[in-house]
């Protein structure tokens, strides 16, 4: 490049009038001016807007004054004065995503005359404590959920005076904003403050790796918010901010609309970002260009789903109907990019700035002839490019870095212009381009230098790809990709044509590039790219992923394939090719190292079963898993002669499969026995092909027309009725009618002698027309119910639909037949095994007062796990071949193990039953329960743990016998079984209905490619918040998983801190009420104070709502003889010895298991058990001699039995004991076996 320096200088000509009210700038020199200016010009109108528990707060100009006069107030009376270095001001650090009061302090803070240091709560503890220790930090006023963070700081940080937590929390000890601000309402304070006083300070990276406080005066920032172009435009201006304040980004919309007097609101859940613009109904945001662009796939993609209403309305359900701005920055923004936004009428610009700059530098004045450049340059401002850098110079730029001259001077030139490190250039009309960054210009051996980010940006708007990295490698160009893996699904492209697709693209651009610019290599990987908290793909991190990546390949060798030598062989070899989709597998190789699943093996029985026309079964296939044991197994078959055939002729009764005879007693009358849809039709549907593609659906699915009710002995039969025909109404209605009838669409199924097993009915209304399809869940299931919608559209289109050759009937005769043979030989002996010594404490998820709850009260809540990426947990999956179900039955499991605070727990799950390929048609009760016991093992990896789940439960499926005992919680993934999107050919709209819970059952399911989550319970039996709170530690640790976590200890670190307890400052009187007798003995219980933690059995903060270990800090008033140094603090922890948790409730009220509602449900053959086994306890702990009690249901000999502990100073006679409980209690709850421990 040429020395030549380009100096562009702002016209002032142009001014900075605009056509809105704004605050006075000849009054405004600091920010304290700028609050104090803005409540008086804008008084009551709102400026802020934010959500509590459902509730919009909205937050005045004057209210806002009032608010920092109050902050200041304190910082001036409970701080300044205790500084060691008064002149400097207070130094407050925020360490959070931020709220209303997070931004009091923020604001607060500069208003008094102090320093605000925000930094980022995702850094590592090292980074944190540099950055305070190193910024002098005084204060930190945190969110909750960074507790943990804090607890290591304290001891880490010792010049800290104070810390403060945001909000209310449930501790007297901790102080709290909230409490604060209400001891100094309506004090204030005048203060003289400085233009160039210090005000704000940003670490920001460092290529030395240690940050960099970037130092911001008063003046800096006023000469930000007062440069700007002419505006056009109304006041109703609304800002939705969603990016966090420890980037300097995101202050722009905060303290420009205090100039303005715009509204903002403000959620910094990125993953809330449509949620929140449908809320609050914006006109503008603002966002880096990866948030643009994903905000421009969700657009796109709700119209492509969604063809049948205008593109306008499909925009604005997804924006809302006052949107079309976007302020773009901290990244490149194409202009396909910005065209793709411009055809649904929101523009969108970007400017350019530095965090030393104040983020201001060039402004964009989005004018589409120039979007690709960063605008022209600001206000007050000048640019030059001197050997290609952009240098800058303007009031703006910032004082210094704090306490470090070397890298200041660094920062700047000799003559004063402040390096950028940025490549650039203007064009003739002074509009600024951006080229790269120096520090990552790819440098060729011709001498050529090529910036990444140019190339990147022309790949912005290809809606295949989601993200893209160009590097250099061996002196050619490369390219990462991470596809856009949904698009891919919706428009037909498989994952084997997805780099082909990719690749064609890339050829496109590179005709229209020089040479040496053109990506001639190119990989797809399957999970994003790590990013900074402000979306930056880090280049860096991906750098050493491919350094490793090349070391790894350099140390594998490639494995000698032992290829097939004989015909046997090289069919089984192409079997099961096309069952698992891998090619370089050898005869001698372990089929579950290639992604064997429960799927796979049934596929390959049955292609077995088909190719060579001998039986096998599931079982054999599952535990000879390679090409060599099943060419023996086939080479050596010889039929059994003596082998007995099933009688499948045709007749009028069946017999009811276990399935449905465990299930008759939850099932009647009862609507948790219905598997009901009701779709919202579109309007081209003809509803009069529907009825009679419906009424064909049943002729063809005659298993419908059948009734279930009891014969002459009082037993439950199938009765088949082929003759019966199907008569589905129509029903026309106005929409008021509808809406009465639609309360009553769904009743439960009594099975009587006429009754029909399905509710079908169409509805024509004045505004949508409907489908309502309940069929009864004895002969129905997931399955069934998916085939019955798939084989419906295909008739209503006109397809042809083969009749069956195998239906539930036939099905019914080989299950009970099969049932009776295996029950002859296994009598449960797998499920035995599988359970035996597994031990029931509690359900952690009850209610204290849920005893006597009858009648039990209904609920539902249903979702979206947001925060799983559905591309990326599917690529996990494939990419160490393991189930999506494996995955989910491990984190429900290892969930509810931290939740309870043991190592081993067992959920009762559904699988699909269908082990044999003429079972894949039958409409029927298929399914079978089973469950899924999961133990931890130390240092175990998470793949290798779920790996193990995933073989546990395809041996589960070989056993011919269903499970048939219930535990406390039951966990089901149904895939995409509950996914449909058309009806009649056309889009439909799937509503959901509320059916009868039983005990607690959560489903999750895949519905328009997100994770949706539905929880049946009672709620008046079950804690909703502490489900809710369940729910979500799952989906914290199927991220954790997906994310690459290695190691099952450290999931725990993947949730999200909100879910922990912190200690809390219990009463006497409230502990001892809690465990039920007088533990701790004072005078005043009522007013004596004692801090009490809950803690698992590694000794950490347990949920809330989870059980640990109660803990108290040392005291006088309780003996123990179990102490440990306190983990979080100075001095010693007492175990009292008592299990506890706190409660999700406003108070977190203490809870104790001895002194629980200890509600245990089990079953057998449906008949469901429950009983508050703390009963029990209670009953021995009266008789003389017992102190103590505890009681379990533990699995022994094919069942649970009750066992009960008893603690004393000497043991008792048993029997007697017995028989004192025989005389107390019902007999079935007398413990089976009473075991004596010597009180210690």
């Amino acid at each position: 490049m040429n020395n030549i320096s380009i100096i562009k200088n702002y016209d002032s000509t142009e001014g900075d009038n605009c056509s809105y009210i704004s605050v006075d700038k000849s009054k405004v020199k600091t920010i304290r001016d700028l609050v104090i200016q803005a409540a008086e010009t804008f008084k009551t109108k709102t400026y802020l807007r934010y959500q509590i528990e459902n509730e919009i707060q909205s937050v005045s100009f004057e209210e806002l004054l009032f608010a920092c006069e109050t902050y200041g107030a304190w910082i001036h009376k409970e701080m300044e004065n205790n500084v060691t270095d008064s002149e400097r001001g207070v130094h407050v650090g925020l360490l959070g995503i931020g709220n209303y009061n997070y931004y009091i302090a923020y604001l607060g803070t500069m208003f008094s005359g102090n320093i605000t240091i925000p930094m980022d709560p995702n850094l590592d503890i090292n980074t944190l404590m540099y950055c305070i220790n190193h910024g002098d930090v005084d204060v930190i006023f945190y969110e909750i959920k960074f507790q943990s963070k804090i607890d290591v700081l304290k001891e880490k940080c010792p010049n800290v005076k104070e810390y403060i937590l945001l909000e209310k929390g449930n501790s007297t000890e901790i102080s709290n904003m909230t409490d604060l601000l209400i001891k100094y309402k309506g004090q204030k304070i005048s203060k003289n403050i400085k233009a160039d006083d210090n005000t704000l300070m940003i670490y920001t990276s460092g290529t030395t790796g240690k940050k960099k406080g970037v130092v911001l005066t008063h003046d800096n920032l006023i000469d930000k918010f007062f440069s700007t172009f002419n505006f056009k435009g109304n006041q109703t201006e609304i800002y939705l901010c969603i990016l966090p304040l420890y980037h300097i980004f995101s202050s722009n919309d905060f303290l420009f609309s205090l100039r303005f007097g715009f509204t903002v609101c403000f959620d910094f859940d990125i993953s809330k970002l449509v949620k929140n613009l449908q809320l609050y109904q914006p006109t503008k945001t603002s966002l880096v260009p990866l948030l643009a662009k994903n905000l421009l796939n969700i657009i796109n993609l709700n119209i492509q789903e969604h063809p049948y209403i205008p593109i306008e309305e499909a925009k604005n359900q997804i924006v809302g109907k006052n949107f079309y701005k976007i302020q773009s920055g901290g990244g490149y923004l194409s202009p396909e990019l910005s065209e793709g936004f411009r055809k649904y009428g929101i523009v969108i610009g970007q400017g350019y700035g530095l965090t030393e700059t104040a983020s201001k530098a060039s402004l964009s004045d989005f004018n589409p002839k120039k979007i690709a450049s960063v605008g022209r340059v600001a206000p007050n401002s000048e640019i030059r490019i001197y050997n290609g850098e952009i240098q800058i110079k303007s009031r703006a730029v910032m004082k210094e870095y704090y306490k470090d001259p070397e890298r200041t001077k660094e920062a700047f030139t000799e003559d004063g212009w402040l390096h950028t490190g940025d490549i650039g250039y203007f064009d003739e009309d002074g509009y600024l381009y951006l080229v790269g960054r120096e520090k990552n210009l790819i440098i060729l051996s011709n001498g050529e230098n090529v910036s990444p980010e140019a190339l990147e940006t022309l790949y912005a708007n290809e809606a295949l790809i989601q993200e893209i990295l160009v590097y250099g490698y061996e002196d050619v160009l490369c390219a990462e990709v991470y596809p856009n893996f949904k698009y891919a699904e919706m428009n037909n492209i498989s994952e084997e044509e997805i780099k082909k697709k990719v690749w064609n693209i890339i050829e496109v651009k590179n005709k229209d590039l020089p040479s040496y610019e053109r990506i001639v290599k190119l990989s797809i990987r399957n999970e994003p790219f790590a990013k900074t908290a402000s979306k930056k793909i880090i280049r860096s991190e991906f750098m050493k992923e491919l350094e490793i990546r090349e070391k790894n390949k350099e140390k594998i060798k490639p494995k000698e394939i032992k290829k097939p030598t004989n015909e046997i062989q090289s069919k089984l070899s192409q079997i099961i090719f096309h069952a698992l989709g891998k090619k370089e597998f050898g005869i001698d190789s372990d089929l579950y190292e290639f992604g064997l699943d429960s799927f796979s093996c049934t596929i390959i029985m049955n292609e077995i079963r088909k190719e060579f026309n001998i039986p096998i079964s599931l079982n054999f296939v599952v535990h000879n898993s390679s090409v060599e044991k099943l060419e023996k197994y086939i080479s050596e078959y010889k039929k059994d002669e003596n082998e007995e055939t099933i009688d499948f002729s045709k007749r009028d009764v069946y017999p009811t499969v276990l399935s449905q005879i465990y299930s008759f007693g939850v099932y009647k009358g009862f609507t948790q026995g219905n598997i009901p849809c009701l779709f919202r039709l579109h309007e081209d549907v003809d509803l009069q092909k529907l009825k009679e593609s419906i009424e064909k659906l049943i002729d063809i699915n005659y298993e419908l027309k059948a009734t279930i009710h009891l014969d002459e002995e009082g037993k439950y039969k199938n009765y088949r009725h082929d003759e019966r025909k199907a008569d589905i109404k129509i029903s026309k209605l106005t929409d008021k009618e509808w809406e009465e009838v639609r309360k009553g669409l769904i009743y439960p199924y009594n099975f009587t002698e006429d009754e029909l097993l399905y509710h079908i009915g169409i509805y024509e209304t004045e505004t949508y027309n409907y489908l309502y399809f309940d069929i009864s869940h004895l002969m129905c299931d997931g399955i069934s119910y998916r085939n019955l919608i798939d084989e419906l559209n295909d008739i209503y289109e006109g397809k042809i639909i083969e009749p069956k050759k195998y239906s539930f009937f036939e099905y019914s005769l080989e299950n009970t037949h099969n049932f009776l043979e295996v029950f002859k030989k296994e009598r449960g002996t797998y499920h035995n095994k599988l359970l035996e010594g597994l031990t029931l404490h509690d359900n952690p998820f009850m209610r204290k007062d849920a005893y006597n709850s009858k009648p039990y009260v209904d609920a539902q809540f249903i979702d979206t796990y947001s925060k799983i990426d559905v591309d990326k947990f599917h690529a996990f999956c494939d990419s160490k071949s393991i189930t999506d179900n494996a995955l989910f039955m491990f984190a429900a499991a290892h969930a509810l193990n931290l939740y309870e605070n043991i190592n081993d727990c067992a959920l009762i799950s559904l699988h699909n039953g269908r082990i044999s390929e003429r079972w894949n048609r039958v409409c029927g009760y298929v399914a079978k329960y089973y469950q899924f016991r999961f133990t931890e093992v130390e240092n175990e990896k998470v793949v290798d743990a779920i790996h193990r789940s995933g073989k546990q439960i395809m041996e589960t499926m070989c056993t011919t016998l269903p499970f048939i005992t219930k535990n406390n919680f039951f966990f089901q993934y149904q895939g995409r079984i509950r996914d449909f999107n058309e009806i009649g050919g056309k889009p439909a709209v799937q509503e959901d209905v509320l059916i009868d819970s039983t005990f607690n059952q959560l489903s999750v399911f895949l519905r328009q490619n997100k994770f949706r989550y539905v929880m049946n319970y009672w709620s008046n039996v079950y804690d909703t918040q502490q489900l809710d709170n369940y729910i979500h530690i799952i989906e914290d640790i199927v991220v954790g998983i997906i994310n690459g976590t290695e190691y099952i200890k450290d999931l725990r670190s993947q949730i999200s801190e909100k879910y922990f307890t912190n200690k809390r400052s219990c009463s006497v009187e409230e502990l001892n009420e809690a465990i039920g007798k007088k533990v701790f003995v004072c005078e005043d219980e009522k007013n004596t104070f004692i801090n009490t933690y809950i803690l698992n059995s590694q000794l950490e903060k347990q949920f809330i709502g989870g059980w640990g270990d109660i803990y108290v800090e040392e005291n006088e008033y309780i003996n123990v003889k179990d102490i440990i140094d306190n983990p979080f603090g100075e001095g010693k922890l007492f175990k009292i010895g008592y299990t506890g948790k706190f409660l999700p409730d406003e108070n977190q009220t203490i809870n104790v298991l001895e002194n629980d509602c200890r509600f245990i449900m089990w079953a057998l053959l449906g008949f469901e058990r429950y009983q508050n086994i703390n009963i029990i306890e209670k009953t021995l702990e009266e008789y003389e001699g017992i102190e103590r009690a505890s009681t379990d249901l533990k699995f022994t000999n094919g069942e649970f039995a009750i066992i009960s502990n008893i603690y004393g100073e000497n043991e008792p006679d048993i029997e007697k004991v017995k028989e004192y409980l025989k005389s107390k209690l019902e007999e079935r709850i007398v413990p089976s076996e009473i075991i004596y421990h010597k009180m210690e």
